[in-house]
């Protein structure tokens, strides 16, 4: 069989499966509807014989989190307070490798350092704790998730619940091993689980974007970018669902106009054409933004292999035939000669001083004692100068060690750039999403050239009712977010006067893109508002469709009293933007509204900060620090936070203290340790400080009391 006949067969396989998909349709949900029904059932059960405190109960939470094989750790169990969890070490002590495990666990892309070196595979294990009247929404999202599978197979599926030992514990899992793939490369493969059942990598991505809100070392400074402003508006409003609506509006919408600008005869010649790229670009199968990743990586590549070259070239200087440890080694040879044959001229000269009877003669200049004491000394120094050299040596060596530069994995990647960029001229685009684009076109073309006039009148209406449901949707969405940019003005201006920034403003604007001489009829990626007026538009315009609605959001901030309002991209600091971003996050908590609306989460999951406090100093620290055990005691959110400043660090209802040491093995291993002991955690929050034995333990012992006094 021909190429272009196998991708024929190919898709009219896949049009069959989806007629016979849509036939099902009807029984499929009837089914899956019934399980769901009996699913919430079993959850109310269970949530109507509760086992813990009514307390404890309405927390959601990370209890513990076992780590085995991951990164630099070997085996390691964490112990997490519902409160706020500060975690503290030093400087390239492992804390980002926690925070790793936290994410993928949660479904975040496997890395290739993730499973440690010399083992077979990773393994991450999570225990949460749910509170009760989330237990329905959690298993929802779920079972969403594989029955959306399943029905793309026509199957059923047992519906997940509750766990039969403690109905408020989810418990879930993830193995990372190594595949070989065409016996090239190697790639992780997941296996992940959800109270003992096997579920889709999807599931816990899902599972992961409702528990987890993730605050990296970057996030304040993605600020200054529009789409994250928007999110944050959209996290505020409690719009997630909304928004996810009109994501899947938006997509129906394109694929729709798409099918009936396409649906129209073929040219002799232009469907073998069409099949000829399909079966190209599926040779191929690029990911969305492959060549971006690939570009990315061989640059880092590129950029790791020339700073080992120039740690070659540091370490032939020291340790080369004509290197500096050489040269010192042949110095100190010299001078030892100096040293001996001084002495022996001095020994010679003594001698002769006695035999003549003058034994207070003065020495030869070079050979009194102080002389030869001063060679001596240059000699020691010579030996540690060339130890010096040596300890240099050896750190540039290590320093070359760390640096991932893997010949192979260049070759790997610049191979697999090529293929991309032979099949963008094939199809005559520049990029992988652009590859895809085209390709889900082509296919689009070759389906609807098959349909005759009746579906395509079908299409016609259903590309109006698309853009009628998109164009409400996209209404309610601005409208939502109109009123709670207002009320989100004043709960932020309220935080930052809490974290000392008193007398700063905070604003919010909201504003769509019209699309002059646009129109609905010839462009896909418009909408008509007819309800536009009614917040400030102009119902006469088209606007610009994007994924996340009609608006551009923009995020004001004025840094003093008498200052104006201005985009944040251009005038906050580096300590305003990180106090900027707790502060959005205090904002439920300074107007009292229910935490986390839009997770939908009682209980609130949790907060991960990697050193939020980064770019301020102590006193704005300790206010950090009281904001953030606030989210918890007011807003019921766990908190982890990566700190090192001693003001937060002394706020922590559970302190973690992370660092490396040998292992069993004498492989290096990151070491995890919970402190509960208060004398351990002045120790540790007084070497924070670094200001001396005492006067460091008397400031560690304030702190720690000033922390206590303000949440008792």
């Amino acid at each position: 069989m021909s190429g272009a006949s196998a991708v024929s067969s190919r898709v009219a396989a896949c049009r069959g499966a989806i007629r016979a998909s849509t036939r099902g349709a009807r029984e499929f949900d009837g089914t899956r509807r019934r399980d769901a029904r009996q699913a919430r059932m079993n959850v109310t059960q269970a949530s109507a014989a509760p086992s813990v405190s009514e307390e404890h109960e309405r927390w959601t939470y990370l209890q513990r989190l076992k780590i085995t094989n991951f990164a630099l750790v070997s085996e390691q169990t964490v112990e997490f307070e519902r409160g706020l969890n500060v975690i503290t070490g030093k400087s390239g002590s492992g804390k980002s490798v926690l925070l790793d495990a936290i994410a993928q666990i949660c479904g975040s892309p496997a890395k290739e350092e993730s499973i440690r070196a010399d083992t077979s595979g990773a393994k991450l294990e999570a225990t949460f704790h749910v509170a009760t009247e989330s237990l329905g929404m959690i298993y929802d999202v779920v079972n969403d998730q594989i029955t959306s599978i399943a029905s793309k197979d026509g199957k059923s599926v047992k519906p997940f619940g509750p766990d039969k030992e403690d109905k408020n514990a989810l418990k879930i899992s993830r193995e990372l091993q190594y595949v070989d793939s065409n016996g090239k490369t190697k790639r992780i493969r997941s296996v992940c689980r959800i109270n003992g059942r096997v579920v889709p990598l999807k599931a816990l991505k899902a599972l992961g974007d409702i528990l987890m809100d993730f605050n990296g070392q970057g996030a304040a400074s993605t600020l200054s970018d529009e789409g994250a402003q928007l999110a944050l508006l959209d996290e505020w409003a409690g719009t997630k669902v909304l928004r996810q609506k009109f994501e899947r509006l938006s997509d129906d919408l394109t694929a729709q106009f798409n099918k009936v600008k396409n649906a129209v005869e073929l040219l002799p010649g232009e469907r073998e054409e069409l099949q000829a790229e399909l079966e190209e670009y599926y040779a191929v199968d690029p990911e969305p933004l492959e060549d971006v990743a690939l570009k990315a990586e061989l640059r880092r590549l590129e950029s790791s292999r020339v700073a080992v070259e120039m740690c070659g070239t540091v370490i032939s200087t020291i340790a080369g035939e004509q290197g500096a440890r050489g040269l010192l080694r042949e110095a100190a040879h010299e001078v030892k000669g100096l040293i001996a044959s001084a002495e022996r001229r001095a020994e010679s000269a003594a001698a002769s001083a006695r035999a003549d009877g003058d034994e207070d003669a003065e020495a030869e200049p070079g050979l009194d004692e102080a002389s030869i004491q001063g060679l001596n000394a240059a000699l020691d120094l010579l030996y540690q100068a060339e130890k010096i050299a040596e300890e240099a040596e050896e750190n540039v060596g290590k320093y070359a060690e760390s640096l991932a530069s893997s010949p192979r994995r260049r070759e790997e990647a610049q191979a697999r750039l090529r293929e991309l960029e032979r099949l963008f001229k094939a199809l005559r685009v520049r990029s992988a999403d652009a590859a895809i684009e085209a390709a889900q076109e082509a296919e689009q073309r070759l389906e609807a050239a098959e349909i005759g006039e009746e579906e395509r009148e079908e299409n016609v209406a259903e590309l109006a009712r698309l853009r009628r449901a998109a164009s409400d949707c996209a209404f309610q969405l601005a409208l939502q977010r109109r009123e709670a940019a207002g009320a989100l003005r004043g709960a932020v201006t309220s935080a930052l006067a809490d974290l000392e920034m008193a007398g700063s403003r905070f604003d919010v604007t909201l504003a769509w893109s019209p699309r002059e001489g646009a129109s609905e009829e010839t462009n896909g990626n418009v909408l008509r508002i007819p309800r536009a007026n009614e917040i400030g538009e102009d119902d006469k315009f088209v606007y610009t469709m994007r994924s996340t609605g009609l608006d551009r959001a923009t995020f004001l901030l004025a840094a003093g009293q008498n200052e104006p309002l201005r985009p944040m991209g251009s005038i906050a600091s580096g300590g305003e933007k990180a106090r900027l971003m707790l502060a959005l996050k205090m904002a439920p908590v300074m107007t009292n509204e229910p935490p986390s609306q839009n997770r939908g989460l009682v209980g609130g999951g949790v907060s991960v900060f990697d050193e939020v406090d980064s770019g301020v100093g102590g006193r704005v620290g300790a206010r950090i620090g009281h904001a953030l055990r606030r989210l918890t005691t007011t807003g019921s959110q766990q908190v982890l936070c990566v700190t090192h400043l001693p003001q937060v660090a002394a706020c922590g209802d559970a302190h973690l203290i992370v660092s490396k040491a040998p292992d069993v093995d004498g492989r290096t291993t990151i070491d995890i340790r919970r402190i509960h002991e208060r004398d351990r955690r002045v120790e540790e929050i007084s070497q924070m400080l670094g200001i001396g034995d005492v006067q460091g333990r008397e400031s560690a012992e304030r702190l720690v009391d000033e922390a206590i006094a303000a949440f008792n």
